[in-house]
C-alpha cells in the first residue's frame, strides 16, 4: 500500500476534472480525496504500486477533453487510509498558479437535451454541463467554483442539486448548472424599457417573429450584446449599417447547421471542424459563385468573395436561430470602435437607437469579450487568429515556449491587447479594440485590474511598444512608475517579428531567421516612421537590415488611414500622377 500526493497542473478548472478523477479512482479501486487550489488541482490517493501507476497514467492521457494538462506531479507521503474516494472542499493556496479556462461554447449533448421533448431542460435558454457554457467571462475569484462566479447567489433547484451530487451525471459538480426550475431569469423589453414580458416560452418566438418582420434584437448572449437581423432582409441590414455608423465592414452571422451552411460555402475539413469546435469561433469562409439561403450579400460582406460565420454557441442563441430557420446576422452590440456593451442598464441607454428590442437575463457578465475570428490559408490550410477573444483567451498553452516570469506586455494601439508570464504560466488578455477610444481604455484598465487580482499578478519588467503615444505605452509607464520597475520599449515591427519567432519555436534556433513584416506604420527606432520591413534574426540579436524607402508623411495618423495621400506622396512629382490619382481626389483638393 502507498500514498502518494498529486499535483496537475495547467487547464484543469471548469472543465470536468475533479469528476473525472473521481470516477478514475472509483474505476481503480482507489481511495483518498480531489480539490481544486490555486495552483491546480490536488489529489491525495492511496492504493498499491500497479494501480496507482494506471491510475497517473490515466490521468494524464485520457484527461476531459476540454482539458489541456501541462505538468503532473508525485510525491510519496506517509501512508494514509481512507474509508472511500471524495471530491473535498477547494482549498486556496499562497501564490496562484492556474490557468483561467476560456468560456466554452455550447456541446453536442445540450444542444441535443434543448431539442429533446423528453428532456426537462427542452428549450431552457441556459443549458449547460461539465463540458460547456460560460467560465472566464463570468469568474470573480479562484479556484474555479460556484461561489466564485456570478452565478454564486443563484440557489440550484432539489433535481439539479441531485445532479451536481450524481457521479454518474454530466452535470457532476457542474458550477453553472439550472434548469428551468431554478432558472436564470430573463425579460424582454423595447428600446424605450417597458417590459414586453418575461416568460422564455414567449420571448423566444417573439423575438423570431421580429426577426422576420426585419427588427433589430440585441441578445445578451455569453461576452456581451450581440446585434441580430434578418440576413436576407437587405432593408434591415442597411437600417442595421446605419444606424451603428459601420458602412461597409462585413457582419458577422449564424448559420443554425452545417446543412444550411454549406448551400452558401466552400468549406474546408478544417474550417469545417473548426466551426464546429467547443470554441466557436467566428471562421472565414469563401463563398459560392451562387450561394443559395438568399443573404443579403451586398449588405452582409460588400465587395467580399468570403463570410464569417459561427454556430449558435450559447442555448439562447441555438434556440432563436432553430426557430427563424435561417442564416442571422449577429454583430458585435457596439458602436464602431467602442467595446462591446455588456451590462443590461448600459446597453440599453447606448444600444436604444440601434436596437429596436433587448433581451437580459439575470446571469452577469463580469468580463466582456468579442466573438473570436479565425481564417485558414489558402494552400495549406493552418489556422490564422484574426481575433483571439471568447472560447481562446485568457489562457495560452504552449509547452515549448519558455519566457521569465513577472513580464508584462503592454500591446499595441489598434488591436489592443495585453501579456502577462506569470508562475510559469503565460496569459493574453482578449482582443480590446482600438485603444485611442476612451471606452476601450476603460475596458482594458478593467480587464487588466481582473486578471492582476485573479492571478495576484505582480510584474517585473514591462515592456511597451517605441511609440510615444499610444495608450498602450501610458499605461504601462504608470505601471512601471508606480511598482518601481524597468520599462522596456520594442519597436512595434520589432514585436511583430518576436511573436512570430516566439509562435513558431524560433527564438532559440541557431540558424539566421529573415523576418519579413507588412504592417503599416510604427515608430521607428530611427525616429521615422516604419512599415516594410526586413529584419534578421541571428544568435538572440534582430537586425533591420533593408525597408521601403522613406517618402514624405503628414504628421499623425491621416495617411495610415487614408492611402490615396501616400500615393500623392510616394508618386505625385510624375508626369501621368494628376490623372491617375484623380478619381481620389475632390477638385478643391
Amino acid at each position: 500500500m502507498q500514498t502518494f500526493g498529486i499535483h496537475i497542473e495547467g487547464m484543469v478548472q471548469g472543465v470536468g476534472f475533479r469528476p473525472f478523477v473521481w470516477n478514475l479512482a472509483r474505476k481503480h479501486g482507489l481511495k483518498g480525496w480531489v480539490n481544486n487550489g490555486s495552483d491546480g488541482v490536488h489529489i491525495r490517493v492511496s492504493g498499491e504500486d500497479s494501480t496507482l501507476s494506471q491510475f497517473v497514467y490515466d490521468l494524464k492521457y485520457d484527461a476531459p477533453p476540454n482539458s489541456r494538462v501541462k505538468e503532473v506531479t508525485l510525491s510519496k507521503r506517509e501512508v494514509e487510509m481512507f474509508s472511500d474516494f471524495q471530491i473535498i472542499e477547494s482549498s486556496p493556496s499562497e501564490k496562484t498558479r492556474l490557468y483561467i479556462t476560456p468560456d466554452l461554447g455550447l456541446c453536442p449533448q445540450c444542444r441535443e437535451d434543448i431539442h429533446d421533448d423528453a428532456n426537462r431542460r427542452k428549450g431552457y435558454a441556459f443549458t449547460t454541463c461539465l463540458n460547456c457554457g460560460p467560465r472566464y467571462s463570468i469568474t470573480t475569484a479562484l479556484p474555479y467554483d460556484r461561489p466564485g462566479t456570478t452565478m454564486a447567489e443563484m440557489e440550484m433547484c432539489p433535481e439539479c442539486k441531485r445532479e451536481y451530487e450524481d457521479p454518474a451525471d454530466r452535470r457532476f459538480f457542474s458550477q453553472t448548472n439550472s434548469c428551468p426550475e431554478c432558472a436564470v431569469k430573463m425579460r424582454l423589453v423595447d428600446n424605450g424599457g417597458s417590459v414586453l414580458g418575461n416568460s422564455q416560452d414567449l420571448i423566444i418566438p417573439y423575438i423570431v417573429q421580429a426577426l422576420e418582420l426585419g427588427k433589430i434584437v440585441a441578445i445578451k448572449g455569453i461576452g456581451g450584446f450581440l446585434l441580430m437581423a434578418d440576413a436576407q432582409n437587405r432593408e434591415s441590414l442597411s437600417e442595421l449599417r446605419s444606424r451603428k455608423n459601420r458602412p461597409a465592414k462585413p457582419l458577422a452571422l449564424i448559420y443554425g447547421n452545417e446543412e444550411m451552411l454549406l448551400q452558401d460555402v466552400l468549406a474546408s475539413k478544417e474550417e469545417l471542424e473548426e466551426w464546429n469546435s467547443i470554441e466557436s469561433p467566428i471562421v472565414l469562409f469563401g463563398l459560392r459563385n451562387k450561394p443559395q439561403s438568399g443573404i443579403a450579400l451586398d449588405q452582409v460582406a460588400p465587395g467580399l468573395n468570403r463570410i464569417g460565420v459561427m454556430r449558435p454557441y450559447a442555448p439562447v442563441l441555438e434556440l432563436i436561430s432553430k426557430g427563424f430557420g435561417a442564416p442571422i446576422v449577429a454583430t458585435s452590440g457596439n458602436f464602431s470602435g467602442s467595446p462591446i456593451f455588456y451590462r443590461d442598464s448600459e446597453a440599453l441607454k447606448q444600444l436604444g437607437t440601434i436596437a429596436d428590442l433587448f433581451l437580459f437575463h439575470e446571469r452577469n457578465i463580469l468580463i466582456p469579450q468579442d466573438d473570436s475570428l479565425i481564417a485558414f490559408t489558402e494552400v495549406f490550410k493552418q489556422k490564422v487568429f484574426l481575433r483571439r477573444s471568447r472560447g481562446y483567451a485568457p489562457s495560452y498553452i504552449d509547452p515549448i515556449l519558455s519566457l521569465p516570469n513577472n513580464l508584462l506586455g503592454t500591446g499595441a494601439m489598434l488591436k489592443s491587447s495585453f501579456a502577462m508570464s506569470h508562475q510559469n504560466n503565460f496569459y493574453i488578455s482578449q482582443y480590446l479594440g482600438d485603444s485611442s477610444n476612451f471606452d476601450v481604455q476603460e475596458a482594458y484598465r478593467k480587464v487588466y485590474d481582473h486578471l492582476h487580482g485573479l492571478l495576484d499578478f505582480e510584474p517585473e519588467l514591462v515592456i511597451v511598444d517605441k511609440h510615444p503615444d499610444y495608450f498602450s505605452r501610458r499605461f504601462g509607464e504608470q505601471i512601471a512608475y508606480t511598482n518601481g520597475i524597468p520599462l522596456m520599449e520594442v519597436q512595434h515591427h520589432k514585436a511583430h517579428f518576436g511573436a512570430v519567432l516566439a509562435e513558431n519555436h524560433l527564438l532559440n534556433s541557431s540558424k539566421p531567421t529573415l523576418g519579413v513584416i507588412w504592417d503599416g506604420t510604427g515608430y521607428g527606432d530611427d525616429g521615422q516612421s516604419w512599415g516594410g520591413e526586413f529584419f534578421l534574426f541571428k544568435n538572440g540579436q534582430m537586425q533591420r537590415i533593408d525597408h521601403l524607402d522613406y517618402f514624405s508623411q503628414l504628421p499623425g495618423d491621416l495617411m495610415a488611414q487614408q492611402p490615396r495621400l501616400s500615393a500623392l506622396s510616394v508618386f505625385g512629382h510624375l508626369p501621368e500622377a494628376k490623372e491617375l490619382l484623380r478619381s481620389g481626389f475632390s477638385t478643391e483638393e
